[in-house]
């Protein structure tokens, strides 16, 4: 995936560039590699990392990515462009629960949801039978209401295998991570590129459909 111009994208640059962003996740795309995804719903999109790397890694996809801020909107179409898969990414400023109510059940479809929070409003009792085909992957915000993952866990936990993954600690990254771009810096040099800022140690449901 090309990047843009290094300047206009945050501090997760850093380990966007190297390869070493959510790490963590990596066994949860390598479980799903082989899935036939026809639609791909990226709430909290940012520049793009992910609805463009899926645009490209699903090419029968289409991929509707989500953000309320402006700035990370204008972003992720530019790097869409720039990737040549700005044809079957459609980008939105909101995505609300009854829009989630809506969505077309029997298509085989992945979400994946970093909303700051917003998770326990977006995923509701009334839609969760909506998603009984969708493979979900949500990043948890605890720090925030310390009810949400229990909220999810119940909430999922007839329609989806529920599987738990945490975040690794920036310090524990830089003296554990091996990356050949990195192998020649110092420790200090190494936290600045694999540190991600959590505010806490983070977790993750990925949500398989039982389906």
């Amino acid at each position: 995936m090309a990047y843009l111009d290094f300047n206009k994208v945050d501090y997760t640059v850093f380990p966007k560039l190297i390869g070493s962003y959510e790490k963590e996740l990596w066994p949860v795309f390598a479980r799903i590699k082989s899935r036939n995804y026809l639609k791909i719903l990226n709430i909290g999109c940012g520049e793009g990392y992910y609805a463009i790397g899926l645009a490209i890694q699903y090419p029968n996809a289409t991929i509707d990515a989500y953000d309320t801020n402006p700035k990370a909107r204008k972003l992720c179409r530019q790097m869409a462009k720039l990737n040549e898969v700005l044809d079957r990414i459609y980008i939105h400023a909101e995505i609300s629960n009854k829009q989630l109510e809506n969505l077309e059940g029997e298509t085989e479809t992945l979400i994946l949801c970093d909303c700051e929070g917003f998770e326990k409003e977006l995923f509701t009792i009334n839609n969760v039978n909506n998603l009984i085909n969708c493979d979900i992957l949500i990043e948890i915000h605890d720090f925030l209401d310390i009810e949400t993952s229990t909220y999810l866990k119940n909430l999922f936990k007839e329609t989806h295998d529920i599987h738990s993954i945490l975040s690794i600690d920036d310090v524990q990254k830089s003296l554990n991570y091996r990356f050949e771009a990195t192998d020649e810096l110092s420790l200090d040099d190494k936290r600045i590129i694999f540190s991600e800022r959590r505010p806490t140690q983070m977790e993750w449901l990925f949500c398989t459909s039982k389906n």
